[in-house]
């Protein structure tokens, strides 16, 4: 979302447990970062988004943050069951494939 915010460009941009809100872990002098996504521009340079998201992301990465998302830049809010964050290790989720994706970035 940060590349969409300036000139990057895309048909299809797809994000797997993505925020752009402050979560709990996100560091104070970080904060002001996620402050700076310009959602006009995000909207005008990317024509189609999907978010990807799980329902019980250990992170804050979850649900709520995709509803952001696709609220403030249209698109599709996928979710998942018990997912976690798709392959933190320090979770001990391995995710060594994950075909939706491939799916979803092949539609272009």
């Amino acid at each position: 979302m940060k590349l969409l915010s300036s000139k990057f460009t895309t048909k299809h941009a797809i994000s797997v447990a993505g925020y752009m809100q402050a979560i709990e872990t996100t560091p104070p002098e970080k904060i002001s970062q996620l402050n700076n996504f310009n959602i006009p521009n995000i909207k005008n340079n990317g024509k189609n988004f999907t978010f990807i998201h799980s329902d019980n992301d250990p992170w804050g990465c979850g649900i709520k943050q995709g509803e952001y998302m696709r609220e403030n830049l249209g698109g599709i809010l996928i979710i998942k069951t018990g997912e976690g964050h798709f392959g933190s290790d320090s979770f001990n989720q391995p995710y060594k494939e994950f075909p939706m994706l491939l799916a979803h970035c092949l539609l272009g």
